[in-house]
């Protein structure tokens, strides 16, 4: 059980980071900002979308409410 401790785990993960290099550091972080960035822009992409589905929406339930009130009269 002596290999399971958490000092000694987390002694031997911290060393492993310290020896990756400054570069992948930056390639990493690089990668991380692309994703974030993409993300972000299919976000916006599917706000856009549904802005635009707005007016057809607020049309059809406006079209069903009419057909509504004229079966119920």
């Amino acid at each position: 059980m002596a290999a399971f401790d958490g000092h000694g785990l987390l002694t031997r993960a911290g060393s492993r980071l310290k020896r990756i290099r400054a570069r992948t550091w930056l390639m990493l972080a690089a990668v991380a900002l692309l994703v974030i960035g993409l993300l972000i822009g299919a976000a916006i992409a599917i706000l856009s979308w549904l802005w635009g589905q707005a007016p057809t929406v607020a049309g059809a339930g406006t079209r069903l409410a009419g057909e509504a009130v004229t079966q119920i009269e």
